[in-house]
Formats: structure tokens, sequence, C-alpha cells
């Protein structure tokens, strides 16, 4: 996983400082900050987990 600071400026651009850069090896990665699974090859990663209409895991 790689993560890049960002920064918002003034006139409200998100702008990434590419000399901040945190590497992280990971066998898995949770998203739970309020993303969506739009992408397809993301969600042909996660099979064979069952999606619902919304793209979100189907849970018991």
């Amino acid at each position: 996983m790689e993560f890049v600071k960002t920064e918002q400026t003034e006139s409200g651009d998100w702008i990434e400082d590419e000399d901040q850069i945190i590497r992280l090896k990971c066998n898995y990665v949770i998203s739970a900050f309020g993303s969506t699974l739009n992408e397809h090859p993301v969600v042909q990663a996660l099979a064979p987990i069952q999606l619902d209409k919304y793209n979100y895991p189907v849970v018991d």
C-alpha cells in the first residue's frame, strides 16, 4: 500500500506531495472510510466474495 501526503489549497484544490510517500507491505487491505467499490479490477480481486447491488460485501 502506498500513501502520498495531500494538502488542500486555499482555492479548494488538492495537491500531492510526492516527497512524502509512505509504503507499507500488507496481506490485506480493509477500506473502512466510506469508499465504494467501483473499479472493476478491484471487484474482480474480491472474488469469491458476493457483493450486493451497491457493491457492498454480503455478510450474514
